[in-house]
């Protein structure tokens, strides 16, 4: 297992191998199990990846919808992160918050934030114990990424 350098490598994601810092992607023929898993059969399960989904529109006005990678983190959290051409950008993407804040991030970062936004509202919604201990473990993975300074200014 390598470090986990925030970075996937687009090799590794097209042969479906990505694995750093305990992280994994989510192979295609597993992605249907894992929202149940962490999120379990209530509700919420049919609305919380469309939340994170508006959740980057809100925030990247150069997000217009498209494919999203699942990441298990290998703490009992996961998150999505949108496959996107940023060629232009330098291979990052510019986020703006509703607390006045602007970062430029990786796909990969947004998608945290956006997962974190959208693991929270569920969790206020529910108040279950479960989705709470899934928002804390997604936040203490995102503690060890690389871009924790601008997904903290970011969620903040």
């Amino acid at each position: 297992m390598r470090e986990h350098t925030g970075l996937l490598d687009q090799r590794e994601i097209e042969m479906g191998c990505v694995e750093q810092g305990g992280a994994r992607l989510v192979l295609e023929s597993e992605r249907m199990s894992i929202a149940p898993k962490y999120v379990g059969l209530h509700p919420w399960l049919m609305v919380v990846e469309s939340t994170i989904f508006a959740q980057l529109a809100s925030m990247c006005a150069a997000y217009s919808g498209g494919y999203w990678e699942m990441v298990e983190t290998g703490n009992d959290a996961y998150f999505l992160w949108p496959r996107m051409d940023t060629k232009e950008r330098g291979g990052l993407l510019e986020l703006s918050a509703e607390n006045g804040t602007t970062c430029l991030v990786t796909p990969e970062a947004a998608g945290m934030v956006a997962s974190l936004y959208g693991f929270n509202k569920m969790c206020w919604s529910t108040r279950l114990e479960k989705h709470v201990t899934l928002f804390q473990n997604l936040m203490d993975f995102a503690r060890t990424h690389p871009e924790w300074v601008s997904i903290k200014a970011l969620i903040d």
